[in-house]
């Protein structure tokens, strides 16, 4: 048995334990974007607040900053949470700028074009909750369509994450959206509504764009171009009935809101450890193997029957490898 007994220490500590200054310049995990964005949480409330006092643009800019200061750390929080484990801060940031510029104006051109009745749920489904939907799906099946080789490797889960972040820009931009509509009159009662809007947009949305996201990931891998829409079309659906029965007056005038909110959030974390169920259980999908020279390619049936020779006599495609438990990662 190991005695836990630690005898004192004589003498100081190192000065590297004082003032761990090196640590910071040649510890990598100190300058990730995580460690940077905790970092800015901390550091943008003062910020804020000093702008909020010198600006004369009637706090527009704090506010800007308030929304996406939520958002951010939202998004620190469903990291770690979930913890993607094939995603860069490369694809957090297509996902983001692409979100910024498409979104909102989209969500915004249907949504006029399908004036939505606050007091029918089929219309607040149909002119609210599937065209902001849509709009906030549109930058992940669009980056996903650029990167397609390169995202082969990703998982429902991994598109689950992305389709958050999306939610997370598209709910910062709405909460701006409606601070705007109250000005600088934040006298009144409703604007507490407004600022809990800063805190909870961000995150309803990005449950909502992740289940949509999931949908897509699961779509992708099949081949069959009707199951790929049927599976689309079903994650669209899901979020947009939620959506619309969100902003149903009957329910969010009532405690039926926090019942829907809560349900979002239930099935956007099922969504995640079903992802990773399925990650666990399924093989990695990868290219199949070139038969070395001289062999014709072993059908299925042999490929099944024959696992450890074929592997053993497999040849890697170029920008693949196989790894001692036989899943195919790209390099």
């Amino acid at each position: 048995m190991t005695n836990p007994y630690t005898p004192p220490r004589s003498g100081l500590p190192e000065l590297s334990s004082l003032l761990p200054w090196r640590a910071w310049w040649y510890n990598p995990t100190l300058r990730t974007w995580p460690v940077w964005l905790f970092v800015a949480l901390v550091t943008v409330p003062p910020a804020a607040f000093l702008l909020a006092a010198d600006a004369g643009d009637g706090g527009a800019a704090a506010a800007d900053l308030f929304a996406f200061y939520f958002a951010a750390a939202w998004l620190l929080v469903l990291r770690t949470v979930l913890r993607p484990p094939n995603l860069t801060g490369r694809m957090y940031a297509e996902i983001v700028v692409l979100a910024l510029i498409v979104e909102v104006p989209l969500a915004l051109g249907l949504e006029s074009a399908l004036p939505a009745d606050g007091d029918n749920v089929f219309s607040t489904v149909a002119a609210v909750g599937l065209p902001e939907e849509l709009a906030k799906i549109l930058p992940v099946v669009a980056v996903a369509l650029l990167h397609r080789r390169a995202w082969a490797r990703l998982e429902p889960r991994d598109y689950l994450f992305l389709g958050a972040v999306s939610g997370l820009a598209f709910g910062a931009q709405e909460a701006i959206h409606y601070y705007a509509g109250y000005g600088d009159d934040l006298s009144r009662p409703e604007a507490l509504e407004v600022m809990w809007r800063f805190v909870t947009d961000p995150v309803s949305h990005a449950c909502w764009a992740g289940i949509s996201a999931y949908f897509i990931g699961l779509a992708i891998q099949h081949r069959e171009i009707a199951t790929r829409a049927a599976l689309a079309g079903l994650g669209l659906a899901i979020p947009a009935v939620l959506h619309g029965v969100n902003d149903w007056k009957p329910v969010n005038t009532s405690i039926l809101w926090v019942a829907v909110t809560a349900l979002s959030a239930v099935l956007f974390l099922a969504y995640a450890t079903v992802g990773v169920t399925h990650a666990a259980a399924s093989p990695n999908r990868g290219p199949r193997p070139r038969a070395a020279s001289g062999h014709s390619s072993p059908t299925p049936t042999q490929t099944r029957s024959t696992a450890a020779a074929t592997t053993g006599a497999a040849v890697a495609p170029r920008g693949w490898t196989r790894g001692p438990d036989g899943r195919w990662t790209r390099l």
